[in-house]
């Protein structure tokens, strides 16, 4: 069952914190000027537009393997055409992800009619576990719809829609972080940046040394402690080459994960690292978080800024580690019976 504490709303909300000495010196490096974010963010923002504070239109969820496209198939309340609304999202279509196409695909149901993502494809997914986790989602909803409580959904659908359509395009924006990575900007040994640089040598440290292991990179990364390389931090060749390729290596549904880590995160490495599963969901959330928690410490929360911060880190970086484990458990421990209907619940 998709845990409670973490489905709420995700939501952006803006601070003003007295910046730290390593802040100031990141202002073009911690969100790299050059990451096209507006096209993953229009998906977002027009699903979210149209479904919010919708009714509740069915009554049961359930979960059946899709066999073909069904012409009965309910389109997403995020797009149009299930309460009459005239609007939608405007998003491309793109045909199924061929690349992780297993034997049997799942959908989830609402009333017994397969649902669609946003773009009006079929919402299947390669794993039972996985299906009945965004049916738990549909199912926790009460009297109106939110869909800021229904990560796994917005990967699935972003997975179908967008990174199907477009991987390269995932693919360099994911290398954008690389060129700046916020685990590659420490703190200085100056009295101001000391206690700084210690959390970071404790929430960094079983990162870097992943990096550099076989099972990593395989290269130490290049890092700074007080310049902004405006055209990317001059990592080996080598260590490049090899993020590329496993980018390259990346399903769609690993690589809309690694997306969705790496821009939460603002870092390549730690969005890896989640992916293929190096760490832990807590351990990523703590690394992508060092500078924001000192800041915190040292000029206290700002209410209605950091703490939705938190929130909304915590429920990407934790929701895509379940969309991992809820893939994986599909993957690696059988789908079960042929029944038609795999599973259901009440509204």
């Amino acid at each position: 069952m998709l845990l409670k504490n973490f489905t709420r709303g995700l939501v952006r909300l803006s601070a003003s914190p007295r910046p730290s000495p390593v802040s100031a010196l990141r202002l073009f490096s911690s969100n790299p000027p050059d990451v096209n974010t507006a096209r993953v963010e229009e998906v977002r923002e027009a699903a979210h537009a149209r479904l919010q504070g919708r009714k509740k239109f069915y009554k049961e969820t359930g979960v059946k393997v899709l066999e073909r496209i069904e012409p009965d198939a309910v389109d997403s309340p995020i797009s149009s055409g299930v309460d009459g609304g005239s609007g939608g999202t405007r998003v491309g279509k793109s045909s199924p992800p061929e690349s992780a196409l297993p034997e049997k695909l799942y959908t989830v149901t609402l009333d017994g009619r397969a649902i669609k993502s946003p773009a009006k494809n079929p919402l299947a997914v390669p794993s039972l576990p996985l299906a009945l986790t965004i049916a738990n989602e549909w199912d926790y909803q009460v009297d109106y719809i939110e869909p800021d409580s229904m990560p796994l959904m917005k990967i699935a659908s972003t997975a179908i829609d967008q990174v199907n359509a477009e991987p390269e395009y995932v693919r360099e924006n994911c290398l954008r972080y690389l060129r700046n990575d916020t685990v590659c900007y420490w703190a200085t040994d100056s009295e101001d940046d000391r206690l700084l640089k210690k959390n970071q040598e404790e929430k960094w440290k079983k990162l870097h040394e992943w990096i550099e292991s076989e099972e990593g990179l395989g290269h130490k990364p290049a890092f700074t402690t007080g310049l902004t390389f405006f055209g990317g931090l001059p990592h080996p060749p080598e260590l490049v080459e090899e993020a590329e390729a496993r980018l390259e290596r990346m399903d769609v549904w690993e690589l809309t994960m690694m997306q969705s880590v790496t821009m939460e995160a603002k870092s390549f490495f730690i969005g890896l690292a989640v992916v293929e599963g190096a760490l832990t969901a807590e351990e990523a959330i703590d690394a992508s978080r060092v500078e924001e928690e000192f800041q915190i410490e040292q000029w206290g929360l700002v209410e209605g800024g950091h703490d939705m911060d938190q929130l909304n880190n915590g429920i990407q970086i934790r929701a895509s580690v379940v969309f991992k484990d809820m893939l994986e458990a599909g993957v690696e421990g059988g789908e079960g019976g042929d029944d038609d209907n795999a599973g259901g619940g009440g509204g």
